[in-house]
C-alpha cells in the first residue's frame, strides 16, 4: 500500500485565517461607514468627508471615526 506523507502548516493557516478576519472587519467597518454617511448631516459635508473605517489588526478591532470638531458635539453634550 502507497504511504502518504502529509505536512501540516499551522503557523500559515493561523497567519492566513487572521488576514482575512482583519480584511472582513475593514469590509464590514467600510459598510458601517457608507451607512453612517447616508445620516450625517450635509451644512458643507465635512462630517461626512472627514469619516474613516480603521482595523486594528492585532486585537482585530474595527473603527468608523470621523474628524471635525463638531463630530464630538453628540457625544459631549448628551443629556442623564
Amino acid at each position: 500500500m502507497p504511504r502518504a506523507r502529509l505536512t501540516f502548516n499551522g503557523p500559515q493557516i493561523a497567519a492566513a485565517v487572521r488576514d482575512a478576519a482583519a480584511q472582513g472587519l475593514f469590509l464590514g467597518a467600510e459598510h458601517v461607514l457608507g451607512v453612517s454617511n447616508e445620516r450625517v448631516p450635509l451644512d458643507e459635508a465635512a462630517l461626512q468627508r472627514s469619516g474613516t473605517a480603521s482595523v486594528e489588526e492585532g486585537g482585530l478591532r474595527a473603527a468608523v471615526s470621523y474628524d471635525t470638531p463638531y463630530a464630538l458635539w453628540p457625544f459631549a453634550n448628551t443629556r442623564s
